[in-house]
Order: structure tokens, then sequence, then C-alpha cells
């Protein structure tokens, strides 16, 4: 920062009392012409010599006329004869060094206007503070969105513009102002709204609401033929009135995505007020952001609803509700509206041993599926699965069939399952599948079958036949997947099935099914 040089010019005009300029600052390297300023002075006479004096040693003789250009000499004492008869008079003169702007920023680098006219005070912070020439100069990159007076800028049209500001010495700051579509008003059924642009604030009520029993909010308003998206609430909306009373309950839709604070302050006279009717707020959608809470808090009124007197009733899966301040309050999940599809597609087949498979299509929105059956004649919980569409009863008759059904469900936001339904019932033994893959190879003597194991599979029977013979069993194994029918006809063709089985606890034998026969002849 340079240091101000103040320097001292005495002007004395004897006996001449001045009462008009007394003094005079200029800067180094600034020009002035003294005798303008003299005679400037009330009662100032032409002058007619000029004289100069440092100290006590002259500088120079200069005329009236000529201007004294001052720079960092230390010019002490200055004395001139002004008129003819004498008269003196003084004038200080303070000579500076000048300061000049290092750097400059608007105190605001974000300006948000409106269209009707406004105007901010654009406010300038120098580096260093005590700059010699703080004059700006502004310039606006969309004069037909902002201007500039002075150093006001003034809103003329929707859009955007860059404000520079500059100094003499070229220093630079800019700031972004936005000027918007003003902010109309528009009432419906005793609601007031906030227009911008296609979206609407409510922001408070107007005339009586006693009425307002329920009091609906919609997802949108219409005013002068357009459609404005109800997508927040501002703070106190609700504050002050008295006709809201009676208001038991309040319906917010899905469209609000943000409540200001306090929503629900009354003061009337001295006493702190609430919607002392108020028990239930129904929201459509997600949680929507909220300021503070949507009452004040208990230091700051005398009458407060206590918290969780207040039912906030919510979608079934709705978001955010687990946060504060609703966990303030009682939260209440509704069941959904759409109940989910029956389930479809539903099969049952036999699994091994006690064991039965169960598959179905998918249910759009399910969380998971649960399981019933019949066994014995008694129904029952079976079972449920989180993991898919596909279920295994391990616990299944295998003596007799089991009868099942296989629910969809859903889960509210407490917890609760939700479930849907089921189109029909299935049923299956619990017992072996039916082989796969069974074949059969003609052989010196013999027939040669072969297939791949069943699950749970104990050993396996056959039983086969001739064109013209009868069924009967022709043997078994239980040491794997392979039997010779040593006797098999060479002249007529031979028919086997091969039965997987497993025994129960008390060592009976538990045929299960069979896929369709193969033939073949012994050469």
């Amino acid at each position: 920062m340079k240091k101000t040089v103040k320097r001292l010019l005495v002007i004395l005009l004897s006996l001449l009392t001045v009462t008009g300029s007394s003094g005079v600052s200029v800067y180094a390297e600034e020009t002035i012409t003294l005798k303008d300023e003299l005679e400037s002075c009330e009662d100032a006479e032409t002058v007619s010599e000029m004289k100069s004096y440092k100290e006590t040693e002259s500088i120079s003789e200069t005329e009236s006329t000529e201007e004294l250009e001052k720079n960092n000499r230390e010019v002490k004492n200055y004395s001139e004869t002004t008129t003819a008869n004498g008269k003196e008079a003084t004038c200080q003169v303070d000579v500076q060094s000048v300061v000049e702007a290092e750097n400059i920023e608007f105190e605001e680098s974000e300006i948000v206007l409106n269209d009707e006219h406004s105007r901010t005070f654009m406010k300038v912070n120098f580096t260093p503070e005590n700059v010699t020439d703080t004059n700006i100069e502004y310039i606006s990159s969309n004069p037909d969105a902002v201007i500039v007076e002075g150093s006001d800028i003034i809103a003329v049209g929707v859009g955007t513009a860059v404000i520079t500001g500059k100094t003499a010495n070229g220093k630079t700051a800019t700031c972004n102002v936005t000027v918007e579509e003003s902010y109309p008003y528009g009432t419906r059924d005793g609601v007031q709204y906030e227009l911008s642009g296609n979206t609407a604030k409510v922001v408070g009520c107007v005339g009586n609401l006693a009425e307002y029993i329920e009091l609906v909010i919609p997802e949108s308003v219409v005013f002068n033929g357009k459609e404005y998206v109800v997508t927040s609430i501002g703070d106190n909306a609700f504050t002050g009135y008295q006709s809201l009373f009676f208001m038991t309950s309040i319906h917010i839709p899905a469209s609000v995505v943000s409540i200001g604070e306090y929503i629900f302050e009354m003061f009337i006279g001295s006493d702190d007020y609430f919607c002392r009717d108020l028990t239930t707020m129904i929201m459509d959608g997600d949680a929507p952001e909220v300021s503070t809470d949507f009452f004040v808090p208990h230091t700051q009124m005398s009458i407060r609803p206590v918290d969780k007197e207040i039912t906030i009733s919510v979608p079934y899966g709705a978001k955010g509700y687990d946060k504060f301040p609703w966990t303030n309050y009682k939260v209440v999940y509704r069941e959904p509206e759409q109940k989910l599809s029956p389930t479809e597609n539903l099969k049952a087949v036999s699994a091994g041993k006690q064991k039965v498979k169960l598959t179905w299509s998918a249910v759009e929105g399910a969380e998971g599926y649960l399981i019933y059956g019949q066994k014995n004649g008694q129904y029952g919980y079976v079972g449920m699965t989180t993991k898919g569409t596909v279920y295994t009863d391990v616990t299944a008759l295998d003596t007799d069939y089991n009868f099942y059904w296989v629910f969809p469900y859903v889960r509210d936001g407490n917890g609760k399952m939700l479930p849907g339904g089921c189109k029909k019932y299935v049923y299956a033994k619990g017992v072996c599948p039916a082989v796969t893959n069974l074949k059969a190879a003609s052989g010196a003597g013999q027939v040669k079958l072969t297939w791949k194991a069943s699950a749970g599979a104990e050993g396996y029977l056959i039983y086969g036949k001739t064109a013209t013979g009868k069924y009967e069993y022709k043997g078994m194994t239980t040491k794997g997947t392979t039997y010779v029918h040593k006797s098999a006809s060479k002249t007529e063709y031979n028919f086997y099935w091969v039965f997987p089985y497993h025994k129960d606890a008390k060592g009976k034998m538990i045929v299960g099914g069979t896929p369709k026969y193969v033939y073949g002849k012994a050469r």
C-alpha cells in the first residue's frame, strides 16, 4: 500500500477576508490552476502576480495564469500578492499519493431478480481499502435482461446476464444475475398460492376456512387457463388462521417435495396456539424435505401437540419417513391401493424322498411368497421364500398326495405381510422322481438298460413285457443306473419300465414314477 503524503501550500492575502474556498486536495502528478482556486474565494480581486517559496528558498517566479504542477517536492509555504492594495488570503492544499486498486470483488456473486423492474445495489469491495479512485464502469452482457444505472442493476426482462465491473486501472469483477418471471399469487378454495413458472407454492389462507375440517391440497391448480403443479408448502403457511382451529386432517399430494418450517403455528393475542384439532397428516408420496419441524418447539409455545399424538398416514413402501422430523410423530403405512396379482403357472413335481418341488411365475411387486398346503386333510402353513419362484417341501407325504397353494406378498411400513391370491392348487407325492434318459441296447442274448439317477433313489425296480406277453417284474438294482435283462426275447420286442424307490422308516419300499417305456431285442 502506498503511503499518503500530505503537502501544505499557504497563500497569504493581507487584510482580505475569504469565506469561500479555503482549501483544495490534489494527488501527486495532478495539475491544477491555483488562480482558479483563489478566484473562487469570496471577495477575491484580480490576481496580479504570484510568487512561490520553499521554506526561505525561492523556487521560481510564476505568472498567475500559469498552472502549478504538483509533485513530490516538499512545498511548505506559498505567499502571493493578489491585489493592488496588498490584501492577502490563505489557501491550504493537500497533495496526496495515488493508491490504485489491486483487486475488486462484488459482495454478491449470484443475484436473482424478478422481471418487475426490481433493482439491487451493487456493492464492491476494494483491495486495498483506501483506493484513491473508486469509480467503477459497469457492463451488462445482456441488456435485454439486466441494465446498470449508476451502481444499481435493474431487471428489464426474463433471462440471465453477467455484470462486469471495471476500475480505471483495469481490475475486474463479475456477478451472475438471473431474472425470473415475477411471482403472481392466486387463490383456490381458500388456499393462497405463489405461482412461478409451472409450479405453485402454498403460502397461506384467505377468508373463513372454518368449513375445512379436512383440508386437501390438490396436486395442481389452474389460473388463467394455465396449470401449475403444487410442489411446496411455504414457511408458516397455516400460521395465524383462527378459522383452521377445527381442522382435523390435512391431505398433502405426492407432488409436494418440500415443506417450510413451522407450517402449523398460530398466534392469537398473547397466547400461542396450533391447529388444536389436527390429528392426522395424510401423505400421498415419499417424505418431502422439511426445513425444521411442523410445529414450533415446546419452549416457544405454551400449547403444542404432544409428540406421537399426530398420526402421519403414508403410502405403502414410501421412503424417508424414518428420518427427523417424521419420527417425532406416529407414522402409519397404508395398505397398497393395488393388490398383488395372483400366482400363476404353479406346478408341483416329486423331488425325492419326502420332497415335492414347486415352481411358479413371478408376480410383479411381490417381496416374497407364502406356501400353504394340505396334508392328511389338514390345511396349514408350509413355508415361504424371498429368493425366487422355486420352493421345495422337504416334509412332504410319500404315501399320499400333498396339495399346495402359493401366495405372493408385500409388507407395509409396519412390517405386516399383505398377501395376494393363488389361482389354483397343485399336488404331488414326496417320492423319487422318474428316471431320465432311459435307453435299451440289444446284446447277445440280452438287452442292456441304462438311465440317469433319480434324486433320493435307494434303488430301482425294473418291469417289462414282450409284445405278446404279460407285464411283470423283471428285476432290481441298488448298485447304480444299469440293468441287464439276460432272458430277453430274441423273436419279439421286449418293453421296459424303470421305477426308482426309497424306503420309509419301517423299511417299506416307496416307489416313484417312471418315464415312457423303452424296448429292444436280444441278438
